[in-house]
């Protein structure tokens, strides 16, 4: 289904395009760049766009009247800048603005929330980087060293298999010996011999 349903496409894409034109002039002849408009991270072009939607209500003979209208020369109370920036003119007009503004407060909005999600990132790579550096520092301080040039060395799954070590330093290949039984190692093998012995007795015992 359609967007535009009870306008015609025509009149949409006019007051689309003088939206966006007077978002281009706000930028250009204004100087409300990109960088200008993040300054007024407080709501201030959404207070300017509904300033200008309120007066967009005012009828062509309160315009008119010199002091009995909105237009009495007083800026409306949520109107965020001074007072020489406030400058209606046409209900139309003044609503062409509004929808400016609330574009350029939008526009302000995901390039903050783009900052945001960068900035999280960046320091979610930093916390990474700095576990890693950790983890190799540990890593290299447990690590055998090499008996040609003491460069330390990571295991590898080719260590593990072949019982070698390569140096990516100097490149010599030494052989390691297995490591010396633990006392764990000790038990284990001792319950084994007794249970082995204990399964002969009986054995011997029945024949």
């Amino acid at each position: 289904m359609s967007i535009i349903t009870a306008a015609s496409p025509r009149d949409t894409a006019k007051a689309l395009f003088d939206i966006l034109n007077e978002r281009a002039r706000q930028i250009h002849a204004e100087g409300w760049t990109p960088e200008h408009d993040d300054e007024h991270d407080k709501g201030e072009m959404a207070m300017a766009a509904a300033a200008y939607a309120w007066i967009a209500a005012d009828t062509d003979d309160a315009r008119a009247a010199p002091l009995g209208s909105r237009l009495s020369g007083h800026a409306p109370a949520l109107w965020p800048w001074d007072r020489k920036w406030w400058k209606p003119k046409s209900p139309r007009y003044d609503l062409v603005r509004a929808g400016a503004l609330i574009l350029a407060e939008i526009e302000r909005l995901d390039r903050a929330e783009k900052r945001e999600a960068e900035a999280a990132e960046t320091a979610g790579d930093i916390i990474v980087a700095e576990w890693a550096a950790d983890y190799h520092a540990v890593a290299l301080m447990d690590a055998p060293h090499c008996p040609n040039c003491a460069a330390p060395h990571l295991l590898t799954v080719r260590d593990e298999c072949f019982g070698t070590r390569n140096c990516s330093t100097c490149g010599v290949v030494w052989r390691v010996p297995p490591a010396a039984p633990t006392h764990a190692d000790l038990d284990r093998m001792r319950d084994a011999a007794e249970q082995s012995l204990a399964g002969h007795d009986a054995a011997k015992g029945r024949s």
